[in-house]
């Protein structure tokens, strides 16, 4: 009886991560969707310069559903942050739905924007892998839309160069110097989307609550996903 009134904790904690972890994987997948149908809508929309700054932190009503984007009843492929907020928000999932934060994602070792962790900006990395996407300080989730320029049109990372990328924050195209959102965004092209999502703050099981609570466990979500501007 001893034995077993000292194992049944960790038993019964093994048997709730399971559920918890597979709960946690179903949130990958379906941001990974998301994320990946972003950015293929940004490839296919270029003339429009499809973004938003709106829409910064849905909410849940009291009748269900998000408070936000107005748009989507009538216009659901409006720009690429409404695309991924409208598939977010209509998942299936216990909580209702996924609210992905419309705010700039930080980046490691970057520099510029505010709002960000010490040491980290606004600005993306140099190349697509070169910097790694953080939340802005007080978030629970951001979104990034990034251009990038193949020099020889093979897309190898080492031919990539950053070109800039779409602020909400600043409601504005960032480019470096002799680019525009015009250039950034024409065919050939390269545009990554990106998501994260602080799972362990949003929709955490039993387990990450303890577990988060205990360590310190932050259990966040990254997904990117890129794709060749179409002609």
């Amino acid at each position: 009886m001893v034995e077993m009134a000292l194992i049944f904790p960790l038993l019964l904690l093994l048997t709730v991560s399971v559920f918890d972890y597979g709960y946690y994987l179903e949130h990958v997948n379906n941001i990974t969707t998301i994320v990946r149908d972003g950015a293929r809508y940004a490839s296919i929309n270029t003339s429009t310069q499809p973004w938003t700054s709106s829409c910064p932190s849905p909410a849940v009503q009291a009748g269900g559903g998000y408070n936000c984007p107005q748009n989507v009843s009538t216009d659901p492929s409006n720009t690429v942050e409404t695309v991924v907020q409208e598939e977010a928000e209509s998942l299936t999932v216990p909580e209702g739905g996924l609210p992905l934060n419309n705010v700039d994602c930080c980046w490691q070792t970057s520099s510029g924007g505010t709002g960000c962790p010490t040491g980290d900006g606004t600005t993306p990395g140099s190349k697509p892998t070169s910097a790694t996407p953080v939340l802005p300080t007080g978030d629970a989730s951001c979104m990034s839309v990034v251009y990038y320029t193949s020099s020889n049109d093979s897309y190898a990372s080492s031919t990539l160069s950053y070109c800039g990328y779409w602020s909400a924050d600043s409601n504005a195209f960032e480019a470096i110097s002799g680019q525009s959102a015009t250039l950034c965004s024409a065919p050939g092209q390269l545009v990554q989307v990106t998501i994260v999502y602080d799972f362990t703050a949003v929709a955490p099981g039993p387990t990450f609550d303890v577990m988060g609570a205990a360590l310190g466990l932050q259990a966040q979500i990254r997904a990117q996903y890129a794709l060749v501007v179409e002609q």
